[in-house]
């Protein structure tokens, strides 16, 4: 392998420091969904590996449904519809491909679109404060022993 092979192609560090933030974003997003599904449902943390971003978002919204206290419901299911949106964005973002464009820049091409790094940004933005909302519900009213409503019993 050789050394500094990555740096063999000539895109500009700005892109690639808002490309990585919006990816630590999302991750940071996706793990705090993930605790707040495990403290609606113990043990889902383990399931991890085998749930999509949109099913992590479905599954949040799943059993916050479930949740006896109604504040707290819908603020988990508002969240979990805006994580659901995000992880479009995300998608988006992540299965867009290299180009080189006309000026001889380099950036990553959707649907025949250069992303600029204002949009990753925007992007990165959207995917913390969803990610903010979520850690708030995690450590804050999911923290307590909730009463869950009958249906919650049911087995997934």
């Amino acid at each position: 392998m050789a050394k500094d092979a990555r740096l063999r192609t000539p895109v500009d560090d700005a892109y690639l420091i808002s490309l990585g933030r919006a990816l630590y974003a999302f991750a940071c997003l996706e793990w705090n969904a993930l605790c707040c599904c495990d403290r609606m449902k113990p043990g889902y943390v383990h399931k991890a590996d085998k749930v999509t971003a949109k099913g992590l978002a479905k599954d949040v919204a799943k059993y916050a449904g479930r949740l006896a206290e109604e504040n707290v419901r819908l603020a988990c299911v508002a969240a979990a519809e805006e994580f659901g949106r995000l992880a479009d964005l995300r998608n988006d973002i992540y299965h867009s491909h290299p180009a080189t464009l006309s000026d001889g820049s380099q950036r990553l091409l959707r649907r025949q679109r250069a992303l600029t790094i204002e949009e990753i940004d925007d992007a990165a933005d959207a995917f913390t404060e969803c990610s903010m909302t979520l850690n708030v519900l995690l450590h804050g009213p999911l923290r307590e022993v909730l009463e869950l409503s009958p249906s919650a019993q049911e087995p997934t």
